[in-house]
């Protein structure tokens, strides 16, 4: 059972016009990732490894605005419409990757109301130090938050990576998906590269 839907995750109504406050509003690439695997014969195994465990490298995505290129997953949806930030939704709609080009002379900005808004819409908030590193040779940096949104327990990731220029990412998950969706999301992540 889906705990909630990527177009109702539990703060994006609130987060979206941050988000499209510094997101470049072009769109980049339409297609989605290429479709899930066929069952294999052995179905039972099969559905008692996590859907990341199967997860195979799908169509690459470019944001040209940016400067980057990921590959979601076989099985996980990516929506790219024009004017709004690209998602990309896991198999079983618990987890979402919200990608969003900004202006470098926004980024900061974008980033601490993204994260103030998140605050103030979940009880129990508590955040963790931002970790800096490089994915393939760009910056990125990322911060953990959890919540409830009085729902469920929720997870968030804000932080950024720089190509071209910067992409906001957010990975919004509930907390019982997280561990099973990480595989795919890591994925998703290591897959980015300069375009």
């Amino acid at each position: 059972m889906k705990l909630f839907k990527v177009t109702s995750l539990f703060a994006l109504p609130l987060l979206l016009p941050v988000l499209l406050s510094g997101c470049g509003g072009a769109k980049e690439d339409t297609s989605t990732a290429a479709p899930a695997a066929s069952q294999s014969a052995d179905a039972s195994a099969d559905a008692a490894k996590p859907a990341d465990a199967k997860a195979e490298a799908g169509k690459a995505e470019t944001i040209a605005a940016a400067g980057l290129q990921f590959a979601a997953p076989t099985g996980w949806k990516v929506t790219n419409e024009t004017g709004k930030p690209i998602t990309v939704e896991s198999p079983d709609g618990n987890t979402a990757i919200i990608l969003s080009p900004v202006e470098a002379s926004k980024l900061t900005a974008s980033l601490a109301d993204f994260r103030k808004t998140n605050k103030s819409s979940l009880k129990n908030y508590k955040e963790e130090a931002e970790v800096k590193d490089t994915i393939n040779g760009m910056e990125h940096a990322s911060q953990k938050q959890t919540g409830n949104d009085g729902e469920s327990d929720k997870v968030t990731d804000i932080g950024y990576i720089k190509a071209k220029s910067p992409v906001v990412i957010m990975i919004l998950s509930s907390k019982s998906a997280e561990a099973a969706n990480a595989a795919g999301t890591q994925q998703i992540l290591q897959s980015m590269k300069k375009a």
